[in-house]
């Protein structure tokens, strides 16, 4: 640009509606940034010739028209990209409606829809809900890469979603399961998150009254941290990418954190780590056959009933917490 007697190139969209091409202006700060900083170079880099072509009537016509309207239209950024319909996703209003329920999963719904956690707590909630926006062609649509953030809930009806197939991460945390709920053969491409929640489980003893993740596969991790199982978990043969998280929440001061009454993890498959670290199981610790792809993290004593793991191929290796010296 040193040469003005030459082609005068500008950015795309601030050439002046002049001559044999038109275009529209490009107020957007970017475009002026570029073609200030431009201009500022050029002149500082030869200012005698800026001061003779002051005199030009070529240079004037071409160029001093896109300096006025450069410097004279506002930064009109915001502006724009809200005519064009472009916000934060959060901000956008949901773009379907829930009906059918009740205002608690109203109010959920506008929450997870705008990719926010639904804060319930002290509420209860209808499981058929979480059911029907997590399968639902039309609702799933308008989810956001969050997913379904549930905290502090209460479900006092069996949530079901055995052999559901989910594509965004599914989070019930702190919340309060009344009765077990079922994930048998639930496949999900992202993870799924119970921590911190309790699951009390009437009548516990009853054979098929457990917490069933038999056969479920999960692209992410299982966290189950800090939560209170009244009665059997069951992980038999399930699939996880990433990491099953049974662990104790350090800053939790409940009195059930990280309890559990049975755990069954016979014939499953972990990618990554099994944290078991604080845990307390009442009853059995079965991880007959179990798979891990790099260790067990479990503390001593964690169980009177521990099963020893066994593997197919390379044992896993076991990181065992002595509880009063804290070292592993």
């Amino acid at each position: 640009m040193s040469n003005f007697g030459g082609n005068l190139t500008f950015p795309v969209g601030v050439i002046p509606t002049t001559g044999r091409r038109t275009a529209t202006p490009d107020t957007s700060s970017s475009s002026q940034g570029f073609f200030l900083t431009a201009l500022e170079s050029t002149l500082s880099q030869n200012y005698s010739f800026w001061k003779g072509t002051m005199t030009n009537s070529k240079f004037l016509r071409v160029a001093l028209p896109v300096v006025i309207v450069a410097l004279a239209i506002p930064n009109t950024g915001p502006a724009r990209a809200e005519a064009t319909g472009y916000k934060q996703e959060q901000d956008m209003p949901c773009k379907i409606s829930l009906k059918g329920y009740g205002r608690t999963e109203r109010t959920a719904w506008a929450q997870i829809c705008a990719g926010k956690p639904a804060d319930l707590r002290g509420q209860v909630l209808n499981p058929a809900f979480l059911s029907e926006i997590l399968s639902s062609k039309a609702y799933r649509e308008v989810l956001s890469f969050h997913g379904v953030h549930i905290l502090g809930a209460t479900f006092k009806e069996k949530l079901d979603l055995s052999e559901a197939v989910l594509e965004h991460p599914l989070k019930i945390e702190q919340s309060t399961f009344e009765r077990a709920p079922n994930f048998n053969f639930l496949r999900s491409s992202r993870g799924l998150s119970l921590k911190g929640s309790v699951l009390r489980c009437p009548n516990a003893k009853a054979p098929e009254n457990f917490v069933n993740f038999q056969s479920a596969s999960l692209g992410g991790h299982l966290n189950l941290e800090g939560a209170w199982f009244a009665c059997k978990l069951d992980l038999g043969r399930i699939r996880v990418d990433g990491a099953i998280y049974l662990n104790k929440l350090g800053d939790d001061m409940r009195e059930h954190n990280a309890e559990y009454t049975e755990v069954i993890l016979s014939n499953a498959r972990v990618i990554e780590k099994l944290a078991l670290e604080g845990a307390k199981v009442r009853g059995t610790l079965d991880m007959v056959r179990i798979q891990v792809g790099t260790d067990i993290a479990i503390q001593a004593g964690a169980s009177e009933h521990w099963r020893q793991p066994r593997s197919y191929g390379q044992c896993p290796q076991v990181s065992r917490s002595n509880r009063n010296s804290g070292q592993r």
